[in-house]
């Protein structure tokens, strides 16, 4: 009879874990794609740029695409023909605000990068799963006196900079597409 009974007690303590598990935050990993299945191939094109600051659009499209890649399901591609869906967007504008100015030098010496975008994501359908202004600001240390209140010199010297915010932008962007949030 004892044998029965650690039989049951190891059943019971399977089960437990198993009706445990789904409840995790683990389970939950990859699983927030609110899109259809049939949506696997999604076109970005290149990211339309109506600011002053050159090749900012190429950092955000790149970062777009690396993000939507790797989810895994989809194939990215460059352009929006022969898609199941497309993502566009549109930069608006690129800001520098100074957030640190010391006195004794009344040189910023931290800025805040805010970039201002439209943000559309359609599929094949016509139908739009995400259409909405975008602003994204990042924190950055300047290195030279030279790139004050000029977002295209700043970057320009602050590459990682602008990777950052890049990728900021892309995981928080696509996240609430796949999460229809």
């Amino acid at each position: 009879m004892s044998s029965l009974r650690a039989r049951w007690m190891r059943f019971a303590a399977v089960a437990s874990v198993a009706l445990m598990l789904p409840g995790c935050g683990y389970a939950l990993e990859g699983k927030i794609d609110a899109l259809p299945a049939w949506i696997q191939m999604v076109g970005v094109p290149l990211i339309i740029n109506h600011s002053t600051v050159p090749d900012v659009e190429v950092a955000l499209t790149d970062a777009v695409r690396a993000e939507f890649q790797s989810h895994r399901r989809y194939r990215v591609v460059p352009e929006a023909e022969g898609t199941d869906a497309v993502f566009t967007a549109t930069i608006t504008s690129v800001r520098l605000t100074p957030i640190v100015v010391p006195s004794q030098t009344r040189q910023a010496s931290r800025y805040a990068a805010t970039v201002t975008a439209q943000v559309l994501f359609k599929d094949k359908t016509g139908k739009t799963w995400w259409n909405r202004p975008a602003q994204f600001t990042e924190e950055y240390d300047v290195s030279s006196s030279t790139t004050a209140n000029d977002p295209s010199a700043y970057f320009g010297q602050n590459v990682n900079a602008l990777q950052r915010l890049a990728k900021n932008f892309a995981q928080s962007i696509v996240t609430s597409i796949l999460s229809s949030f």
